[in-house]
């Protein structure tokens, strides 16, 4: 008696289990992202957005503070061999590049 019951247990556990996943599924179909696009829809076009152009250095506001960066640096390469930002940041070139130069650390 024992062990039937506990396969009657088990077969409940395992029909409830399986029923409360079928649910999930069929809501899947109807999920919309928070933007309110459904999720299977391509993704909406990038907006032409306004560059800014290069500009005068910004003043640090402490002594160790890194610079900011005015320009755009896309394919600049930094490992831990070559740094481009040296090319014209490092404190033998800054003032003929018109850079601001590296912090001290």
């Amino acid at each position: 008696m024992k062990k039937q019951t506990r396969n009657l247990v088990i077969a409940l556990v395992a029909a409830l289990g399986i029923g409360a996943a079928l649910p999930d599924a069929a809501e899947a179909q109807s999920v919309r992202s928070i933007r309110g696009a459904d999720v299977a829809d391509p993704e909406l076009a990038v907006g032409n957005y306004k560059l800014i152009p290069d500009q005068a250095p910004l003043p640090r506001d402490y002594v160790q503070q890194p610079p900011l960066v005015p320009h755009k640096i896309d394919g600049y390469e930094v490992t831990i061999n070559f740094n481009k930002c040296m090319d014209c940041h490092s404190w033998t070139r800054y003032r003929e590049t018109g850079a601001t130069k590296v912090s001290i650390t």
